[in-house]
């Protein structure tokens, strides 16, 4: 569950961060090139400085974002290759069960005319 909810932050994240970084930049090179569009500014260079500033904060949460989905998702095909190899086991210890079926049991009673209840048990889970 706590995966989930990473994942979908992380999923967030990544395109927000992306798009915030493209934008911070864009107003970076307005101000450095054309700050006589931004009305009000008092310090040019500290407001340069500002907005370039919050497009790195913008590409280190992007990356952040980035670097955990390529985890998760490492860790996610490491698992899914376990959970085959242990099926592809299953499959040579018992070849004649369908997959996913190594520890069904068939108990059968099968009542003899003169004789007591016989119990067969096909396959007992040790």
């Amino acid at each position: 569950m706590v995966h989930e909810r990473a994942s979908s932050l992380a999923n967030f994240c990544a395109p927000y961060s992306a798009v915030g970084a493209l934008f911070m930049f864009w107003v970076g090179m307005m101000i450095s090139k054309q700050p006589f569009f931004f009305l009000g500014l008092e310090d040019v260079n500290q407001c340069k400085s500002n907005a370039f500033g919050a497009m790195w904060v913008f590409l280190i949460s992007f990356g952040a974002s980035i670097a955990y989905l390529i985890f998760e998702s490492a860790i996610e095909n490491k698992r899914r290759r376990q959970l085959e190899y242990s099926h592809e086991q299953e499959q040579e210890d018992h070849p004649m069960l369908p997959r996913g079926m190594s520890d069904y049991i068939v108990n059968t009673e099968v009542e003899l005319s003169d004789m007591s209840t016989l119990n067969l048990n096909v396959r007992e889970i040790s």
